[in-house]
């Protein structure tokens, strides 16, 4: 073979070692590539894996508190007036009026002989409500400043028990004896027509008035 001949295939030969090389080189790239996408790929599926069981998480826990205190009734659900009235005879009659403004306030009244009562704002959890008490009311204009809270339970019917005990049968006065073992401490009061509400709101001052009343006369103590 002649010198010629020889260089030339060694110059092919180096050739094709370089495009050999060079292509393993752009393989080697792209494998690299690929993995580092595989390796994203991974991780994203790992973190949505682990987004979706903090979110199963957060969901059982919701039912499990739902299961445990019932679902929480809105404002405009439970709001209206609610009442109890009894008569006892020989001039005993037992009396409560509840009323739960859309807004959040509330007015109570309950009396014997005499009014006495609370004004303040409410929440509901579950079939709790709990009455935060800003002022206590009496039978004048006068308001008493106080921070107390009052519980109720709303019934299945849609009905709300009170079982604070305000009265004891002590004080009615010749109360007949079928009255002996009245339950003074589950009082059931039920929810009032839409006409009976809209008589109340028109004939009875709203939560601001009662208090500017009062403060007007500097009857706040």
């Amino acid at each position: 073979m002649k010198k010629s001949s020889k260089v030339i295939l060694i110059i092919v030969l180096i050739l094709i070692v370089m495009a050999i090389g060079v292509g393993g080189y752009f393989v080697g790239l792209k494998i690299k590539e690929s993995n580092e996408k595989i390796n994203e790929l991974e991780n994203k599926i790992a973190n949505t894996e682990q987004k979706e069981q903090n979110n199963n998480l957060v969901q059982n826990k919701i039912e499990e508190n739902t299961t445990n205190n019932g679902s929480s009734k809105k404002n405009s659900e439970i709001s209206g007036l609610y009442r109890m009235y009894k008569n006892f005879g020989n001039d005993n009659i037992l009396s409560y009026c509840l009323f739960l403004y859309k807004n959040g306030e509330f007015k109570y009244e309950h009396s014997t002989y005499a009014a006495q009562g609370e004004i303040g704002t409410y929440e509901v959890s579950g079939n709790t409500i709990t009455l935060n008490v800003k002022y206590l009311t009496g039978s004048d204009i006068g308001l008493t400043k106080t921070n107390q809270t009052i519980k109720l339970t709303i019934n299945e019917d849609g009905s709300i028990s009170d079982k604070n005990n305000f009265f004891t049968i002590s004080e009615f006065q010749d109360l007949d004896e079928k009255y002996k073992d009245y339950d003074f401490g589950n009082i059931i009061m039920k929810k009032e027509s839409k006409s009976e509400e809209d008589i109340f709101l028109k004939e009875c001052p709203s939560i601001q008035d009662i208090i500017d009343n009062a403060a007007a006369q500097n009857a706040i103590n």
